[in-house]
């Protein structure tokens, strides 16, 4: 078990999307994005989804990547912490481990942060961490474009 990334840029809602007789969608190159998982991420992480709302969007490009097992994920997060400052990454370090999403509006702000960043990063991490914050600084680029960023 780990920690998933899907990054979706340029997103547009798409209404009566076909589902087989499961419910599940027809087309695999959609994104749904369920009420629950935004109730959740809201409650414990305000503000994180701001822009997004339930419902089944297309998208123009998507990125994904692992983040690694839960406790790497963890202990990178925790490696970044050393290398911020003031705000820098607040969103994303105090985000959930598992499951959720970050909308276009945060996505601009930590795209920013994870470019600011590169640099420090590229000295004070190792080669692994390194290549997992490029991906996420990759992930919220996309993302700032009328997107997202899933964590599951």
């Amino acid at each position: 078990m780990g920690l998933d990334i899907r990054a979706y840029k340029n997103m547009k809602k798409v209404e009566n999307a076909e589902r087989d007789a499961f419910g599940e969608l027809e087309n695999d190159d959609l994104l749904e994005i369920y009420q629950d998982v935004i109730g959740y991420t809201e409650q414990e992480f305000k503000g994180r989804t701001k822009g997004l709302e339930a419902g089944v969007y297309e998208y123009k490009e998507s990125f994904g990547f692992r983040a690694g097992g839960y406790i790497r994920y963890t202990l990178f997060r925790q490696t970044l912490e050393k290398i911020v400052s003031n705000s820098q990454l607040y969103e994303f370090l105090m985000f959930s481990d598992c499951e959720g999403y970050i909308g276009s509006v945060v996505s601009k702000k930590l795209a920013k942060d994870f470019k600011d960043l590169e640099v420090i990063a590229k000295e004070k991490l190792d080669e692994n961490d390194f290549e997992t914050f490029m991906n996420f600084k990759s992930a919220f680029e996309l993302a700032s474009e009328n997107g997202c960023v899933e964590f599951y």
